[in-house]
């Protein structure tokens, strides 16, 4: 399964990246780090950002080494941003995105450690902001 979503995800950046029909004005869309309980950054852990309140779209990004994953190119809208670790959805965070930046939406796993009960519950570590550079 996990390989099945790999290869989801590769065909969503490719299509992305390669100027398909999910592009933006600007190209900006959402940005943002997952973190351990422990406070370290997650590498290869899934995010999935799906549209809601319009046609479905869901794209799938990888984290890198340091834990950071990108969304480039997505219409403007609303998403719900959730972060998966071994198929099992850890965090959610519901953002708005801007054609004016990028949206930033950082998990951090040590919240659930903390005594919070999991999903849905990481909108308190959801930061946002618009501005116009990258990591």
């Amino acid at each position: 399964m996990l390989a099945r979503s790999r290869i989801i995800a590769a065909l969503v950046i490719a299509l992305i990246l390669g100027g398909g029909s999910i592009r933006a004005a600007d190209n900006k869309s959402i940005q943002g780090t997952l973190l351990s309980e422990e406070g370290k950054p997650l590498k290869g852990a899934e995010i999935h950002a799906q549209r809601v309140k319009a046609k479905p779209l869901v794209a799938i990004a990888m984290t890198d080494a340091h834990g950071r994953y990108w969304f480039a190119g997505l219409p403007v809208g609303a998403y719900s941003v959730t972060a998966y670790i071994d198929g099992v959805a850890m965090s959610r965070a519901n953002v708005t995105t801007s054609s004016k930046g990028w949206t930033k939406v950082d998990f951090d796993l040590r919240l659930n450690a903390q005594g919070a009960d999991g999903t849905d519950r990481m909108q308190r570590d959801v930061r946002m902001s618009s501005s116009k550079g990258s990591f």
